[in-house]
């Protein structure tokens, strides 16, 4: 069943790359269903995690056949 386009299925989330500009981040290990908006799981090459809130604002574009995901994050996120 085709989703409305800006929707995915999490097998669809989970892997991808993300990046903010140019800097690689890390990958998509899970995606956290949440009352307000999912969260991606993120896990950086350093083997940190972090959450990416799956919102407008944050998720700038995901481009599944590129295996990327362009991120602007909130200031102090990644502290």
């Amino acid at each position: 069943l085709p989703l409305p386009e800006g929707h995915y299925y999490i097998f669809q989330i989970v892997g991808l790359s993300v990046y903010e500009g140019e800097q690689f981040l890390g990958k998509v290990t899970d995606v956290i269903n949440s009352p307000a908006n999912d969260l991606y799981l993120v896990e950086t090459p350093q083997k940190k995690t972090f959450y990416i809130p799956a919102v407008k604002d944050i998720v700038r574009k995901i481009d599944v056949e590129a295996g990327r995901i362009d991120v602007q994050l909130p200031f102090g996120l990644l502290e």
